[in-house]
């Protein structure tokens, strides 16, 4: 609680390798858990079989999902990532999806909204998971970018905040959002996502219903 380190693990490889048990060149991180219970999922860049890491702190040991449940395949780049209960969340940017596991095992892969004419694609780049199994996701592109609200089953539900043109001063507007987390109340309305967005100087805080406070 004080930044003293308690303990470290470092790749047993070249840590650019693309292998189970090498770190270099991390894009995301997220933590569950606590002491003995503690697991961390970490996130790599580029092109690689071996970029989504599952990590037990306390026995040293990591172990490598699978991407889109397939062995031989490789993940796109990778950025934020999120755990939540028996379920890990991953976006690839290079495939503009948030892929999700479940006890390990690839279980489904949410798709970005197909963009506007003359937009460009939404890319996700951090999720933050809620207790039910919803997810909120913050991405790059389009018109400044947008901060997106997805059900248990990876269906799209609502749009909490978009790039505006020519309103990007006003607050409820986004601008290039690069994370996201989410504080869960009672309900939608008392829950709050906390979007970090132009090259992380502001931060705003919307209500899961839409509402920008």
């Amino acid at each position: 609680a004080f930044g003293a380190e308690i303990t470290g693990l470092r790749s047993h490889q070249d840590p650019e390798s693309d292998r189970p048990d090498a770190f270099g060149d991390p894009a995301g991180i997220a933590s569950q858990g606590v002491e003995a219970d503690a697991r961390l999922l970490l996130s790599r860049r580029g092109e690689r079989r071996h970029a989504l890491l599952l990590v037990d702190p306390a026995r040293g040991t990591s172990s490598s999902l699978r991407p889109g449940g397939d062995p031989q395949g490789s993940f796109s780049g990778l950025a934020g990532v999120a755990l939540s209960e028996r379920l890990a969340f991953a976006c690839e940017t290079g495939k503009r999806s948030v892929q999700v596991f479940r006890d390990r095992e690839f279980h489904y892969r949410i798709p970005m909204p197909i963009p506007k004419q003359g937009e460009s694609s939404l890319e996700p780049c951090s999720v933050a998971a809620l207790r039910d199994g919803r997810v909120v996701v913050a991405c790059r592109g389009g018109d400044g970018g947008a901060v997106l609200l997805f059900d248990a089953g990876g269906s799209f539900v609502r749009c909490l905040a978009a790039g505006g043109a020519g309103r990007r001063d006003e607050a409820g507007d986004v601008e290039g959002p690069s994370a996201v987390t989410v504080q869960e109340g009672a309900s939608d309305r008392a829950s709050l996502a906390l979007v970090l967005d132009r090259d992380g100087a502001r931060v705003q805080a919307f209500s899961l219903d839409g509402a920008c406070l």
